[in-house]
């Protein structure tokens, strides 16, 4: 996910000496207003969650797992983080932002909005990395354009549709065909 730079308070935080749960908590007493970044190697390679803060409070998160290319938003990414802050090996970077930032952020990425609840704060409180949350996402590859097409029945409808084009478009292409458009 590309965010603005913002200004960077720290970088490089090991992860395994770190109280992640502290951090969230001292970010909220100092009414943080920016993003942290939690960079974690997982089983099948680099992840990369990110926790969005408005004057203290979570309002967005997103996950990312880079080897998959596979973006979560909001409440399908907070636990993600939750377990990437349980990784053993990883990195944690904290950014500030002006509220203006934060709020265009979230205007432009409405999915990745999440306030989480008591209960989902909860879930930092978990002390070993799960492959269980990566497990989900190789499951869920999305259906290449063949399949579905065949699934749907449309592969013969397309290859047709080619088959009927009039003579004076077959074999142009579509750039082509829209300028005999216009001419008329």
């Amino acid at each position: 996910m590309i965010l603005p730079p913002g200004q960077s308070i720290k970088t490089g935080i090991d992860l395994a000496g770190l109280d992640f749960p502290g951090l969230l908590r001292e970010l909220s007493r100092k009414a943080f207003t920016g993003y942290l970044v939690i960079m974690v190697k997982g089983t099948g390679g680099l992840e990369e969650g990110t926790i969005i803060y408005d004057t203290g409070k979570i309002i967005a998160c997103t996950y990312e797992y880079l080897r998959h290319e596979k973006l979560l938003f909001g409440s399908d990414a907070f636990p993600r983080v939750a377990n990437a802050a349980t990784a053993k090996k990883g990195v944690v970077d904290l950014y500030q932002l002006a509220q203006e930032q934060v709020k265009l952020i979230t205007a432009f990425n409405d999915k990745m909005t999440f306030l989480p609840k008591e209960t989902d704060m909860s879930s930092f409180n978990a002390t070993d990395f799960s492959p269980f949350f990566e497990e989900q996402i190789k499951e869920t590859k999305p259906e290449d354009r063949e399949h579905l097409l065949k699934r749907l029945k449309l592969s013969d409808a397309e290859s047709k549709a080619e088959e009927n084009l009039p003579q004076e478009v077959a074999g142009l292409d579509d750039a082509q065909i829209i300028d005999n458009m216009l001419k008329g």
